[in-house]
């Protein structure tokens, strides 16, 4: 038995603008990837291999999510109600992604400021450290 149409407007258009918003979101995040690939490919010899190799396992989780985000889309312009489904699951999978990577501190560039210790995060491009510290995550 196949899933049927969603029948609201009102909740495949929620479906569709946070669907719309996780892939642009994973774009923008796959932008930045691709900016830090291509420094790192100057890099000389053997250096540059781990250096690849590493980036390239840490972009990882962003295409997978940019792929689920695509289909919820896709699967909501033709009000297919497994969209629903891709949606929460991209989102779950988003946060346990956010929660791991900033528990792991698993941020791609570091450097000493006026203000401490900044981390940015290609995947999470918006996140500042700060917003994290009154949750008992150190900078």
């Amino acid at each position: 038995m196949r899933p049927g149409p969603i029948q609201t407007p009102w909740l495949r258009w929620t479906v569709l603008v946070l669907s719309g918003c996780g892939v642009l979101h994973f774009v923008m995040s796959l932008g930045l990837w691709t900016v830090l690939l291509k420094s790192a490919w100057g890099w000389p010899g053997k250096t540059r291999g781990e250096v690849m190799f590493r980036l390239l396992a840490q972009a990882g989780p962003a295409v997978g999510l940019l792929v689920a985000f695509a289909i919820a889309l896709v699967l909501a312009g033709v009000r297919r109600r497994a969209a629903i489904v891709w949606l929460v699951a991209a989102v779950v999978l988003s946060a346990g992604a956010l929660v791991y990577d900033v528990s792991k501190h698993r941020y791609q560039i570091h450097a000493l400021t006026t203000h401490g210790s900044e981390h940015a995060y290609c995947t999470w491009w918006w996140l500042d450290d700060r917003w994290l510290e009154p949750f008992g995550f150190e900078r």
